[in-house]
């Protein structure tokens, strides 16, 4: 009898964590996507085993507990339109008249990646494929900047730069935008540079696993 009562005693086990995924998709940073769930920047990167703020278009991620974003708090953040008047995306609101639109631009044609390396010297017994270049990268962003005009409109004028962290893969598409500072730049103007960019042009490369840069893009 005493044996039943100590067992009828004994606290239940914690319940496990809630698990759910989430799928990024472009313009999404680690730190909107923790506070959208209720979590923290160091809990995604630890539940995902991500050794930096990169995260690509299409990566899903793993969320333990925190809160899941409930569909009618509210309209979600509003993408800047493009020069049609279209919204980004068909479950995103169109954006107000006049601030930035991003232009209409083309997905770039994939180009064939480099070869990488087939001699190997050295003591190191190893040999790494060649990335992008600082001359390619610069050539590839002084000759898309002039189409992104129209993400510059209204725009008040910065004290810095705007740093954007571009990954590209091998065949030259950019796989991903990332925004690494710039805290006084508006955040409508920045997602409107950061949507433009994804349409960019760079030179083939021979790293298999992409590449990529951090650009500062200054205004003058």
């Amino acid at each position: 009898m005493l044996a039943l009562l100590l067992l009828a005693c004994t606290p239940d086990p914690p319940p496990e964590p809630e698990v759910r995924t989430v799928e990024v998709v472009r313009g999404d940073t680690l730190g909107e996507l923790a506070k959208a769930n209720g979590v923290t920047v160091a809990d995604l990167k630890r539940w995902n085993g991500l050794t930096s703020d990169l995260i690509e278009v299409g990566q899903v991620l793993r969320i333990e507990g925190g809160e899941a974003p409930v569909a009618s708090a509210g309209p979600r953040p509003r993408r800047p339109r493009t020069a049609s008047g279209t919204s980004q995306g068909d479950d995103t609101p169109e954006d107000e008249p006049g601030g930035p639109t991003v232009p209409r631009l083309k997905k770039p044609r994939p180009k064939k990646c480099l070869a990488g390396p087939t001699d190997v010297e050295g003591d190191q017994g190893f040999a790494i494929a060649q990335g992008l270049t600082h001359e390619g990268t610069s050539a590839a962003m002084n000759a898309f900047l002039p189409n992104v005009g129209s993400c510059l409109v209204d725009l008040p004028p910065p004290s810095g730069p705007l740093n954007l962290e571009i990954a590209v893969g091998c065949d030259g598409v950019v796989d991903s935008v990332t925004v690494r500072g710039g805290h006084d730049w508006s955040a409508a103007h920045a997602d409107c540079l950061v949507e433009a960019l994804q349409f960019a042009e760079f030179p083939a490369h021979a790293r298999p696993d992409g590449d990529s840069f951090v650009y500062p893009l200054r205004l003058q």
